[in-house]
């Protein structure tokens, strides 16, 4: 490890870039959802412990559980394979631009190659990094509030992870008479029964459903019938007449008819697996309709890496939001120039047993409750 190439750069740009890369990150106009929900859904609380002991988790995190990283099983069926106590994980991402890159940012400074476009090719990597990290913890966040746990990598273990498990109570979860995919569905029903029986200890305030589930309700005859209400629209003794109505007009008249807030989620991303390759995920579980006490829903546990304490010499750092802490370095053998970004955060889900879920492709089976039409 040595300093980099491009110190001179890097000590004029570096923060001023991190600081843009952040503001088009966090700003994002309200009449809009947020393409990241863990940055208005969590507050931010700094912890004084990495551990899952910590006090701040104690209390909201159930169990923690060794699983293997590549079987999503015992995720789903909360199957418990060895218990853990781990530490907050650690989000690590780096890029290098190897020799053939360098040498032609060295080409380009060597002719009067304009300053601000070396700089950008340098601060792209720095991008990279803090987007990685920011889709890391929100991948982690749509998982755990869509199903109640959420799997984080385990740095000492190769192939495993820890599954988190906020503690989303069986009585709370509920199945269908009919999976909303079929044509009979009576998901605003199942909707209704959910919402009746949390007015029991506090009636939900906001619904978060995926698109396609919200697709399953525009097809639904229910779902057309509610909607043509809302517009004004007249009676009509045969459903199948029925337009399918738009997402938006649906989720306008699903606010009216069940007086809460209705959220639709329709976020996918783009991540590296190990081996180097990329594939496209989607963390929320497209089947799951989730009730929720308040549209804050817990926090963004996190602390600071050690390297924050310990910075090494020859390294330039920035900061980022929660901790985030990105280094700027040259390796020798083979020439590289590093760029790695580094957070050890954990979204935890606070009031578990108050959160209510209706898994909508799911028949009613063992001891979960079933939503039933009401006449």
């Amino acid at each position: 490890m040595a300093l980099t190439t491009f110190k001179e750069y890097y000590d004029k740009y570096l923060k001023m870039g991190m600081a843009k890369i952040l503001q088009r990150i966090n700003d994002t106009p309200e009449d809009k959802q947020p393409k990241l929900l863990y940055k208005v859904m969590l507050t931010s609380e700094q912890s004084l412990k990495d551990s899952w002991d910590s006090a701040s988790l104690s209390t909201s995190v159930v169990s923690a559980d060794v699983v293997a990283m590549d079987s999503p099983l015992p995720l789903k069926s909360r199957a418990r394979l060895a218990r853990a106590t781990g530490k907050i994980p650690k989000i690590g991402i780096s890029f290098r631009k190897r020799e053939s890159e360098i040498r032609d940012l060295l080409n380009a400074q060597a002719v009067g190659g304009a300053e601000a476009q070396i700089a950008t090719k340098l601060l792209a990597d720095v991008d990279l990094c803090v987007k990685g990290i920011e889709v890391a913890k929100e991948v982690m966040f749509l998982q755990g509030l869509s199903t109640g746990q959420t799997l984080v990598k385990d740095e000492d273990s190769d192939g495993h992870g820890v599954r988190v498990d906020f503690g989303y109570s069986a009585e709370h979860t509920y199945t269908v008479g009919k999976k909303w995919s079929e044509a009979d569905a009576t998901p605003i029903s199942d909707m209704q029964v959910v919402l009746d029986a949390a007015s029991t200890t506090g009636r939900p305030e906001l619904v978060m459903l995926s698109r396609k589930a919200l697709d399953n309700i525009r097809k639904s005859a229910e779902g057309k019938q509610v909607a043509m209400r809302y517009q004004g629209g007249a009676v009509v003794a045969n459903v199948a007449d029925l337009p399918t109505p738009s997402r938006s007009v649906l989720v306008d008249a699903l606010k009216d008819e069940l007086g809460v807030d209705v959220r639709v989620v329709d976020s996918s991303f783009r991540v590296q697996t190990p081996d180097g390759k990329y594939k496209t995920i989607a963390p929320w579980e497209v089947a799951n309709v989730v009730f929720l006490p308040s549209s804050v829903v817990g926090r963004l546990v996190w602390v600071y890496p050690v390297e924050k304490m310990r910075p090494a010499e020859d390294v330039i750092y920035t900061e980022g939001d929660h901790g985030t802490l990105v280094s700027v370095y040259h390796e020798k053998n083979p020439m590289a120039e590093v760029t790695m970004g580094q957070a050890h955060a954990i979204p935890v889900i606070d009031g578990g047993d108050q959160v209510y879920l209706i898994e909508t492709e799911t028949a009613t089976t063992g001891s979960k409750k079933e939503t039933k039409a009401k006449a």
